[in-house]
């Protein structure tokens, strides 16, 4: 019997959750009646729907007009389905997974669904004098929060991005030889994936990781001479929280200067004489927490209120600077996942 073609996205679930899904298709779509893909477009067939986001009522609005979605809820212990649409209950197993897609499957009116389309030109961009290249390039892409798969060449070192999750998709690990030769790239080419190329990643094994430590390691590995091409050379710098030194890369001193700078804003020769490191040193660390989104720029002689236009934040700042000192301690000690 000849397989349809069907389509998936999510609506108004965390990103978690999201990843789980689209991992989750790959494992089942050999096992299900049709072949399932996953999309990030409101015209898919099925959308998995959290009932309490605002979000959803827009996508039933749509399938009210339109016939698609067909919208399902998912729901926890406690929490009530939407009316009248199917039910998956979380945590979601491949069980229950695929017992609802078959479901569905047999409900879904036939529809023309178009293959793929064509991988879009990569988005190339060329440093001619920037030296940081790929912390700007990775950082300015998860600025973007977009949820598709980005495919990053820099320098014949390619791994895949999902910039809304702040996630590298790896298939094996990011070596310490790769990343000098990484950071090194004077192109660096930006493609988002299709669908199926998407599919086919996470078939392969592919598994997310935070891309934090490699946004670190951009700034801490990369040029000590200068800043970041957009932190002003005269300001003077602060921590908004406390690096996550469990998880990060570091020497000594770079805790002394995340106690002053998250006490007060220094200038790189301010934060040298006190921590009797030397200037590239200091700049190397503010680097580094810049392109982890800790920076907050105070300009010299100016009476504005402390800057961060440079950098977006899509980590919510600690309500108490220190709480990261406590949680590095805990990670040290065992009593954090890892």
């Amino acid at each position: 019997m000849r397989q349809c073609r069907r389509t998936l996205t999510v609506v108004g679930l965390p990103v978690q959750k999201e990843l789980l899904v689209r991992s989750l298709l790959t494992v089942v779509n050999t096992r299900t009646r049709d072949r399932w893909y996953f999309s990030d477009s409101i015209d898919s067939d099925v959308a998995l729907c959290d009932p309490s986001s605002a979000l959803t009522l827009l996508a039933q609005k749509h399938a009210q007009r339109t016939g698609f979605p067909q919208c399902v809820s998912v729901v926890r212990e406690g929490v009530m389905p939407l009316p009248e649409t199917p039910v998956l209950s979380a945590p979601i197993y491949a069980s229950n997974f695929i017992a609802l897609l078959d479901a569905l499957s047999s409900t879904l009116s036939a529809r023309t669904t178009s293959v793929d389309a064509a991988t879009s030109a990569p988005l190339r961009i060329t440093f001619s004098e920037d030296k940081f290249r790929v912390g700007v390039a990775l950082h300015d892409l998860v600025g973007r929060a977009s949820r598709d798969v980005q495919r990053i060449d820099a320098n014949g070192v390619i791994f895949h991005v999902i910039p809304a999750a702040r996630a590298l998709l790896l298939r094996q690990p990011l070596d310490e030889d790769a990343l000098p030769h990484l950071f090194r790239a004077r192109d660096v080419s930006i493609t988002p994936l299709t669908e199926g190329q998407t599919q086919d990643l996470f078939g392969d094994g592919a598994k997310p990781q935070s891309i934090d430590w490699l946004l670190w390691r951009a700034g801490l590995d990369g040029p000590h001479d200068r800043l970041l091409p957009t932190l002003p050379a005269d300001a003077t710098f602060a921590l908004r929280r406390w690096p996550d030194f469990g998880r990060l890369k570091h020497q000594p001193f770079h805790l002394r200067m995340a106690a002053l700078l998250t006490r007060a804003a220094h200038s790189i020769d301010q934060l040298s004489a006190a921590v009797a490191q030397s200037g590239d040193e200091c700049r190397a660390f503010v680097n580094a927490c810049a392109l982890s989104d800790l920076v907050e720029v105070h300009q010299k002689d100016s009476a504005q209120e402390p800057s961060s236009k440079y950098f977006h934040q899509t980590v919510a700042p600690s309500t108490n600077r220190y709480a990261g000192i406590f949680r590095s301690i805990r990670h040290v000690l065992g009593f954090t996942q890892s």
